[in-house]
């Protein structure tokens, strides 16, 4: 909590988009995620994440881009812990 910071989204907001860079690690406090098809502007399947889980790609640890699109379902609250500090907690607390 202490590397992060907290951010809002409203529902229909994109948290991830294509293309991007993979550049934060981002944690739900609460709403729902899904992934999210930018061709069909449609959900991808009926999986979400929801509070206590976490949405990041592995282009968060080699600097490559996002793929997968996510989506706030719902107003959605979040932690958001930059790259950089993502690697250093790893570096420091490897567990």
């Amino acid at each position: 909590r202490r590397a992060g910071a907290e951010r809002s989204y409203a529902a229909g907001d994109f948290v991830f988009r294509a293309g991007e860079p993979a550049d934060r690690f981002v944690f739900l406090l609460g709403g729902e995620l899904a992934l999210w098809d930018m061709r069909t502007d449609a959900r991808i399947g009926a999986a979400t994440l929801g509070p206590g889980q976490f949405a990041a790609e592995i282009g968060l640890l080699t600097a490559a881009g996002i793929v997968n699109p996510v989506r706030a379902l719902t107003a959605t609250r979040v932690i958001e812990t930059p790259r950089e500090a993502v690697l250093r907690l790893m570096a420091e607390l490897p567990e």
